[in-house]
């Protein structure tokens, strides 16, 4: 199991700040990124882009044409509008607890994705096996263990056996050292003021990389675990869907 950064993310261009689509209000920049201003919020949606490209260019993961893929978390479309430049041939949907981003990105950027707002709690309005590949950007780096453990389930139940997802986690490395006692479970939910318009439950979590090789193991193959693989902070997971109902521990 791979532990590092593919080489082609190492080298991530200066992203320009026009992409060809609409920017989404300052307030809706700063949810999903924490700060207004464009010119940031731009670069950071092309670093996780390219961070993604990079996997299927290093030929870590293979997608046939006409693959449907989904943003779990999308905001409003941080991160999809510039994934979806390099991939024509795919169809992407995206869905998100903000009821308000995905107002706006149903009314700018429904060119490129079908957009649609989830609950709190599953279920989302897919049906099973819906999505050959699913990503999920900076949102299992925020919530706490139980919703955690149902998301993941749903994430399994609308992806296709054999499927595959990207998913992105505070890594133990992100913990100060004089920290670190409170990985003592493996898992830790850091609880304090609430982002102006989500919901109080969206906080900082951190779990350890032996924490999710087992506990995700109920849903998926662990197929790489690469430490700061998101931009040189989130470490970056590679899940697996098995293709058969057996279990998925490794």
């Amino acid at each position: 199991m791979q532990t590092n950064v593919p080489e082609t993310a190492r080298a991530a261009r200066e992203a320009p700040v026009d992409h060809g689509q609409p920017y989404p209000p300052g307030h809706l920049r700063f949810r999903v990124h924490g700060g207004r201003d464009i010119e940031g919020y731009a670069r950071n949606g092309r670093m996780a882009s390219e961070n993604l490209v990079a996997l299927f260019l290093d030929g870590v993961l293979q997608l046939p044409a006409g693959a449907k893929v989904l943003d779990f978390g999308c905001g409003p479309g941080r991160v999809m509008t510039w994934f979806q430049q390099e991939h024509k041939d795919w169809t992407f949907f995206g869905t998100d607890i903000d009821p308000e981003a995905i107002e706006w990105a149903q009314k700018n950027l429904s060119a490129i994705a079908t957009f649609d707002c989830n609950g709190h709690l599953p279920p989302l309005r897919y049906e099973t096996g819906f999505f050959d590949f699913i990503y999920s950007i900076s949102i299992f780096s925020h919530l706490p263990e139980d919703m955690q453990d149902a998301w993941l389930a749903e994430l399994s139940r609308v992806t296709k056996p054999g499927g595959c997802l990207v998913l992105t986690t505070h890594g133990e490395t992100l913990v100060p050292p004089e920290s670190q006692h409170v990985l003592k479970t493996g898992f830790y939910y850091s609880s304090g003021n609430a982002t102006d318009g989500l919901p109080e439950f969206y906080q900082t979590s951190y779990q350890t990389q032996e924490y999710v090789r087992k506990a995700w193991s109920k849903y998926f193959t662990i197929e790489n675990y690469f430490v700061r693989g998101l931009g040189g902070h989130q470490d970056l997971i590679i899940c697996r869907k098995p293709s058969s109902t057996r279990g998925s521990a490794e």
